[in-house]
């Protein structure tokens, strides 16, 4: 996440996002950690995740939108979380087993 520090990133353990079989899910970065809904879409050769979440930064009652796109030559994902009228941030991960 270009817009943080690492120390923020993983003030509360490590940062991670999570997407189950069932399309839901849940991220956690910093103070901020949600629980996220949303489907695939395949659009130019490249699948991409949208989703809405809803959950809390920094105590505070939060929700918004996102998406991650798969990478599957660089077994990475790349994406954005939003708050509604709010920030957006950017973030990349690796993809897991």
């Amino acid at each position: 996440m270009p817009d943080f520090e690492d120390d923020y990133i993983h003030a509360e353990g490590e940062a991670h996002i999570v997407v189950n079989t069932e399309n839901t899910g849940e991220f956690h970065f910093g103070y901020v950690s949600g629980y996220l809904r949303g489907e695939y879409i395949e659009k130019e050769g490249k699948k991409t995740f949208r989703f809405d979440w809803q959950g809390s930064g920094e105590m505070d009652e939060a929700h918004g939108t996102g998406f991650m796109i798969l990478s599957k030559k660089e077994d990475k994902i790349k994406g954005k979380i939003k708050f509604a009228f709010g920030d957006t941030y950017q973030f990349e991960a690796k993809k897991s087993e």
